[in-house]
């Protein structure tokens, strides 16, 4: 794992049904949610309530 990767908060996502590879992508949007940076690319991915949405990135 990535150094940095707060692995309580990896593991809690984890226990609560969310894959691996989109808690670390929660992990990595959420910071930049909060403090208003999101780019437009990112917004769509997280929901109301910080819930993920699960798009097709193809």
């Amino acid at each position: 794992m990535a150094a940095g990767i707060d692995i309580l908060e990896l593991r809690r996502l984890e226990a609560s049904g969310i894959p691996t590879d989109l808690a670390l992508e929660l992990m990595a949007i959420a910071p930049k949610v909060a403090d208003g940076t999101t780019t437009a690319e990112e917004a769509p991915r997280i929901g109301q309530g910080g819930r993920i949405l699960f798009t097709n990135k193809n």
